[in-house]
């Protein structure tokens, strides 16, 4: 296989960063935001159905800055095809814009998919 074939196998396979898990996982509790944000965007990589990134992601919509729920977005996005329509809701909410645009594009796409 040459490289350019392992690393498009490698970029393909969604769970790669899944052993990782369990070493990020205290990292999304850190003081320090950047840290959280960073750690919580890198849960994402976990792919499609990793629980404990999923709860972790979930829990950090609920963080006071904004940055860390900005990032619990784009890791949800990846962790789960389509977040509930609850967590959507409360999201809209959100007195970020960026974290409201989420909620909005998110409620868009299962729309489209329930035609």
């Amino acid at each position: 296989m040459s490289a350019a074939d392992t690393l498009v196998s490698w970029a393909d396979d969604p769970g790669r960063f899944r052993p990782l898990v369990d070493d990020l996982l205290p990292l999304c509790a850190h003081a320090r935001a950047e840290v959280r944000t960073r750690a919580i965007r890198l849960l994402g990589t976990a792919g499609e159905g990793c629980s404990e990134a999923t709860t972790v992601a979930v829990a950090a919509l609920r963080d006071p800055e904004p940055l860390v729920r900005r990032a619990a977005c784009s890791s949800l996005t990846r962790l789960i095809a389509r977040p509930p329509v609850h967590l959507l809701l409360a999201l809209l909410e959100d007195p970020d814009p960026e974290v409201g645009s989420f909620a909005v594009w998110q409620t868009r796409e299962a729309a489209y998919a329930a035609l």
